[in-house]
C-alpha cells in the first residue's frame, strides 16, 4: 500500500468515525421541519380535540431552537363538532444524550395565537417538554407535551373557549427532519 493510499484511508476512517459519533448533533445553522399529530383535553376531560401540526425550526446555536408552529385541530364539544387552530413560537433548549446522541430531550416555551370556532380568539403562551429519537442522522420521531394558558378577555369577550377554561394540555408525536 502506498503512502498515499495510507492518508487517504486514514482520512475516510477519521471521517466515517466522527460522523457515527456525531450522529444528531445539532449544529448552530441547522434547521428543522416537524410533521406531527397532536390530540387535547381540558380538565375535565369532556372536551377533546385531534389534529395535526407542522413546524420549521432554526438552530441558533448548538442546542437551541427557535420554531414557529401551525396546528389544525378538529373540536369535539358535548352537541358539536368544530375547527380550531394556532400559530406560535416556540424556544427549546436540547439535551443530547449519550455518545451518538440519538436521544435528545428538550423543554422549553412557546407563545401564539389560538383561534377557531369553540373559542374566542386567544394569545396563548405555556411551556412544553419531550424528547427526539434519531433513526440516522436527519430523520427522528418524537413526541412533545405542551401545557398552554391563554389569555382571559382580550378582545372583551367572556371567557376563552366554551366552557369558560383558560387551558389545556396537547399531546404530540411526530416525525422530523433536520437538514
Amino acid at each position: 500500500m502506498s503512502r498515499i493510499s495510507r492518508h487517504i484511508t486514514a482520512v475516510a476512517a477519521i471521517i466515517l468515525l466522527s460522523s457515527s459519533l456525531s450522529l444528531a448533533q445539532a449544529e448552530r445553522g441547522n434547521w428543522e421541519l416537524t410533521l406531527g399529530a397532536l390530540g387535547t383535553n381540558n380538565n375535565d376531560f369532556d372536551e377533546v380535540a385531534f389534529g395535526g401540526s407542522a413546524q420549521l425550526g432554526y438552530f441558533v446555536t448548538d442546542w437551541l431552537e427557535l420554531g414557529v408552529r401551525q396546528s389544525l385541530t378538529y373540536v369535539k364539544v358535548p352537541d358539536s363538532t368544530a375547527t380550531d387552530a394556532s400559530t406560535a413560537f416556540a424556544l427549546d433548549v436540547h439535551f443530547p444524550l449519550g455518545k451518538d446522541g440519538r436521544i435528545v430531550p428538550f423543554v422549553g416555551g412557546n407563545v401564539g395565537f389560538f383561534y377557531g370556532d369553540t373559542v374566542t380568539d386567544s394569545f396563548e403562551y405555556g411551556p412544553e417538554a419531550g424528547i427526539k429519537y434519531f433513526v440516522n442522522s436527519t430523520t427522528f420521531l418524537y413526541g412533545r407535551v405542551e401545557w398552554q394558558f391563554f389569555e382571559d378577555n382580550i378582545a372583551g369577550a367572556g371567557g376563552t373557549t366554551s366552557n369558560s377554561s383558560d387551558q389545556q394540555v396537547v399531546y404530540q408525536i411526530g416525525i422530523g427532519f433536520r437538514f
